[in-house]
């Protein structure tokens, strides 16, 4: 085990010197022959996303409806409130020089926080 643990640090210890062996200093008339290198300048992509929210909101709303009925009336009250949200969204990444879009993505949705409704019937007889 302790044969392997010195092997390992020799290792690390020998990496520096080893890449920066590699490195050889060149002047400008040998720069001047290297070729087969692209460099893109800017970004390479375009990037875009959107985030929308439409809320809806209704009013409270109480009803009071009567109808008459053989020997009495049948009374119908009700109470109705509502708040939706519709959020929508979209991401996408488009290639700056192709114009290929390489991805996109979209949807929506509907949410309620508040949705109430309640509603009730009776039938008075009259005597």
């Amino acid at each position: 085990m302790k044969l392997k643990s010195l092997s390992v640090l020799g290792l690390l210890a020998a990496a520096p010197m080893a890449s920066q062996a590699a490195m050889v200093e060149m002047n400008e008339t040998e720069m001047s022959d290297v070729s087969g290198q692209a460099m893109f300048s800017g970004r390479l992509f375009n990037f875009s996303a959107s985030f929308d929210l439409d809320p809806s909101y209704s009013a409270p709303n109480f009803s009071v409806d009567t109808t008459p009925v053989l020997g009495g009336v049948e009374v119908n009250t009700g109470f109705y409130v509502n708040w939706e949200v519709f959020p929508s969204w979209s991401v996408g990444v488009t290639g700056k020089y192709s114009g290929t879009p390489y991805y996109t993505k979209s949807g929506s949705a509907n949410w309620d926080p508040i949705e109430f409704g309640w509603s009730n019937t009776r039938t008075f007889r009259l005597k």
